[in-house]
This record gives structure tokens, C-alpha cells and sequence, in this order.
């Protein structure tokens, strides 16, 4: 009975969740771009109906890593539309600085990975599931200490990497776009 309200449970949020970017779009009229929306879905996907339903969690060790890496990338890119979007704003009259952004981005990746982590304990305590990992998958016995910290801090570290990755390629492309700017205005 709990795997199947765990299943259902998962099932339910991923359609939920499938509703959030159109229902951002209709309510705060930001554009969320349609690449963006897809990569959502198929993210969904991966992590609900693949990994926890289809127990690729369990079936490949990287798949966890895999998708927290992901998700650290993806949604610093989410940080960085909701950040254009602003500069674009008529109402916002100051460009922001290209730090700025990237800390954001990177705030904004380890803030949702944050909230994750506390999902899987609730999860983990009240459906009692082993999303955190604090438990042999085979032996069922919890870890203690140390061990039992480690699958929580390499997906934090993950989300981190994927986002601090994600924010030196927009660092490097805005710089670029900059110095481009910049020349084109000396010139003309």
C-alpha cells in the first residue's frame, strides 16, 4: 500500500508540476521560452515516471547524481530568463551587473536544491521512503553518522557544480557580448 500511494503521490505532483510554467507564463506575463517548458517536462519525467516509479534510482548509481547535476544547470538557467526578463521590464530602469546574475544564478540553484532535499525528508519521514539514502537499499538498516549525511551533501555539492557551470558559460558569453558592444560602439 505505501509504494502504491508513494507511486500515485509521484504521479500526481509530476501533473501538477507539468501545469506551473504555463500557469507562470498566464499570471506573472513572463515568457517562459518553449525550450524551456519541454526540458521541464522531460525533467519530470526522468526524475518521476524513470526514477522513482521505473526505480532508476535503484537500477543505475549515477542517476541521481545525473539529474541533480541537471538540475543545479537548468534551473540556473532559469535564474538567468528570470533575470533578463527584468532588464527587459519597461518598469525596471537599471540593467543589472553581470555578478549580480550570476550569483543569482547560483542562489537560485542550491535554493530549489535546498527545498528538494527537504522534500525527501519529508518524503523519507512520513511515506517512508528512502529518497535521502539514509539506509542500505538492500539491508534496509540506517546508516549512522557521517554516512548517513553523504547522499543529501553530494546532491547539494551536484546542484552546485551544475550550477556554477552553467553560470561561468553565461559569465563568459555575457563578457563577450560586452566587449562585442563595446567595439561595435567605438567603431560606428
Amino acid at each position: 500500500k505505501g509504494r502504491l500511494l508513494f507511486n500515485s503521490t509521484q504521479s500526481l505532483i509530476m501533473l501538477i508540476l507539468t501545469f506551473i510554467p504555463p500557469l507562470i507564463e498566464s499570471k506573472k506575463n513572463l515568457l517562459i521560452p518553449d525550450y524551456m517548458e519541454i526540458i521541464f517536462i522531460f525533467f519530470c519525467f526522468f526524475h518521476f515516471i524513470l526514477g522513482e516509479i521505473n526505480h532508476f534510482y535503484l537500477k543505475f548509481w549515477w542517476w541521481d547524481s545525473a539529474l541533480h547535476f541537471l538540475s543545479g544547470f537548468l534551473i540556473a538557467i532559469l535564474g538567468y530568463s528570470i533575470i533578463n526578463a527584468f532588464n527587459k521590464s519597461y518598469y525596471f530602469h537599471k540593467q543589472m551587473p553581470i555578478e549580480f546574475i550570476i550569483f543569482f544564478m547560483i542562489c537560485l540553484s542550491l535554493s530549489f536544491g535546498t527545498l528538494w532535499e527537504i522534500f525527501e525528508f519529508i518524503c523519507d519521514e512520513f511515506l517512508l521512503t528512502n529518497m535521502q539514502r539514509y539506509q542500505n537499499v538492500n539491508t534496509q538498516i540506517n546508516f549512522i553518522g557521517h554516512n548517513a549525511l553523504n547522499d543529501t551533501m553530494k546532491d547539494l555539492m551536484l546542484d552546485f557544480l551544475g550550477s556554477l557551470i552553467m553560470s561561468l558559460i553565461t559569465y563568459y558569453l555575457l563578457k563577450k557580448n560586452m566587449s562585442s558592444k563595446t567595439r561595435h560602439t567605438n567603431e560606428g
